[in-house]
């Protein structure tokens, strides 16, 4: 068993262990583990912030290589072992295997063209490609937020939605906000296709409650 290596942020991996684990059930497992390596590599991302500002004892080099090797699951592993054990493995593979160019998702067409294909949304774009080979069905969700709440509010979006649905990503609304110091946001999310989006946005605890945008060619 390879050992754990110094300087990465053990805690960070064993605050997922529970979702890891739920995940197993859904209809694509491997989706919604994507979605917890994205909020990783989103937590390193974040991390680098508290290095350079001295309020961290991980040392950049040692980020760096968690990074590399939560990144590397993101092509090359199916995602059915425990999460310690992937980023380990993850850690040990070859820097140039995989795809050099992953294929365009039908998803492109709706959201629009080359937003999926942005460099910096390469997890947002195997999300994708994960929702459409499991049959997932795209959805556009609208809503208005004070500026100051739409960081936590997003938060809350994800959380209410996880497992049964994934956000992929966040960009300004069809119509910019009328309300002063507020901000409309579409939420582009992938939702199993069993599930029902307006009974699983009824049920949850956000206010505003998102709108569900009308789409052509959402569906396979």
């Amino acid at each position: 068993q390879p050992r754990w290596p110094e300087g990465w942020p053990e805690s960070w991996v064993a605050g997922l262990d529970d979702r890891w684990s739920q995940a197993a059930s859904a209809p694509s497992p491997r989706l919604l583990r994507l979605s917890i390596l994205r909020d990783l590599a989103r937590a390193i991302h974040a991390g680098r912030s508290g290095i350079l500002a001295g309020a961290s004892t991980t040392s950049m080099k040692e980020l760096r290589r968690f990074e590399q090797a939560v990144d590397r699951l993101r092509l090359h592993d199916p995602l059915e072992r425990p999460l310690r054990e992937l980023l380990l493995s993850g850690e040990s593979r070859s820097e140039s295997s995989g795809p050099a160019r992953p294929p365009v998702p039908r998803a492109s067409r709706v959201v629009g063209v080359g937003k999926l294909e942005r460099a910096d949304r390469q997890w947002e774009l195997a999300l994708a490609l994960e929702a459409e080979a499991r049959g997932y069905v795209l959805l556009a969700l609208e809503a208005t937020i004070p500026m100051r709440e739409v960081e936590a509010w997003s938060a809350g979006l994800d959380h209410e939605l996880w497992p049964r649905a994934v956000v992929l990503f966040t960009e300004s609304g069809s119509q910019p906000s009328s309300i002063p110091s507020s901000w409309t946001g579409r939420w582009w999310t992938c939702i199993e296709p069993e599930a029902d989006a307006s009974a699983l946005i009824a049920a949850s605890r956000l206010r505003p409650a998102p709108q569900i945008i009308p789409l052509t060619g959402a569906r396979k």
